[in-house]
């Protein structure tokens, strides 16, 4: 999909800020076919919230704010908002600094990748439909997938003569009656997910407003959405900054491993070191997830411990 619109403008971001997370975004679940390197701009391709239309962005962190070029839209303000919730620069930086200085074991994984962001799913909707995608296969086939996917129906742009595959929006699903390398079943979920977007039912400002209980509730109404998934949407594809995933199982990985515990911590030792994450408990749940998930066994000497 080419077009000619195009948006060039900036993003201001408040507190320590590190491309790195975006650069994992960009080259990780959501990588589709790409060559990506570990320097220079970032670019990303997805669906607009609300319209679906398909846009590209390169990105580039100066200063103190992000550099945006885009094509696929003239809808500067809903394109900022989305940006700065999928970069975390919505929120006060500084503020969350403060939160992992006051904690030895946070400072310290904090000083080996300063300037953290939990970069989350372009959208709900981007989020569920990339669950669904890649359910029971590797992150690494549902790329490819999802790149011949795009390819075929056109929901690629090109910025600086890169070509991007998107996710597709809803109305590629729903035109669609299937396509090669996805399951039937798989198909028919996907469907599900593009006609609960249309219908306004995975919209960001609708599920932000809801209680998180009765958000995830219905959420587990979709077809094929069952309690991680709607977990998944909420908390990766809409940004919150201070909820607690209730499966604890790699959380707790990642707080034996960062803060030196002999074992595991039960859910009530769990609740009280968290205590000390508000107002970030999110974005500190990312950072210890992704410690525990690529740093094997506890540690128990690698940071200081936190005194209960």
């Amino acid at each position: 999909m080419t077009t000619q619109k195009r948006l060039r403008f900036s993003l201001p971001v408040s507190g320590p800020f590190s491309m790195q997370s975006a650069r994992t975004l960009q080259c990780g679940c959501m990588r589709a076919s790409r060559v990506c390197t570990t320097s220079g701009a970032v670019k990303l391709a997805f669906p607009l919230d609300d319209t679906f239309d398909i846009v590209g962005v390169k990105l580039e962190h100066k200063d103190d704010a992000i550099e945006v070029d885009a094509v696929g839209t003239d809808d500067q303000a809903t394109l900022a908002r989305q940006l700065s919730r999928i970069l975390a620069i919505d929120h006060d930086g500084n503020a969350f600094a403060r939160v992992l200085k006051s904690d030895p074991a946070l400072r310290a994984l904090d000083e080996q990748a300063p300037g953290f962001r939990p970069i989350v799913f372009f959208s709900p909707y981007v989020s569920a439909g990339w669950h669904l995608l890649s359910h029971r296969i590797s992150m690494a086939q549902a790329a490819v997938v999802q790149a011949r996917l795009a390819e075929e129906s056109g929901d690629v742009v090109e910025i600086d003569g890169e070509r991007l595959p998107a996710f597709p929006p809803p109305q590629t699903f729903l035109r669609m009656s299937g396509f090669k390398g996805i399951a039937e079943e798989k198909w028919v979920r996907l469907r599900g997910i593009a006609e609960a977007a249309l219908e306004g039912k995975l919209a960001i400002d609708r599920l932000v407003k809801m209680r998180p209980e009765d958000a995830l509730k219905d959420l587990m109404q979709l077809r094929g959405v069952g309690k991680f998934i709607a977990e998944a949407i909420l908390i990766r594809g809409c940004g919150p900054t201070d909820m607690l995933p209730s499966d604890h199982a790699m959380l707790k990985r990642g707080v034996a491993k960062v803060y030196g515990l002999k074992q595991e911590p039960s859910d009530v030792e769990l609740e009280g070191i968290a205590e000390g994450w508000k107002p970030f408990r999110t974005w500190v749940t990312v950072m210890l997830v992704r410690e525990g998930f690529v740093g094997g066994p506890a540690g128990r000497e690698r940071f200081p411990r936190r005194r209960a």
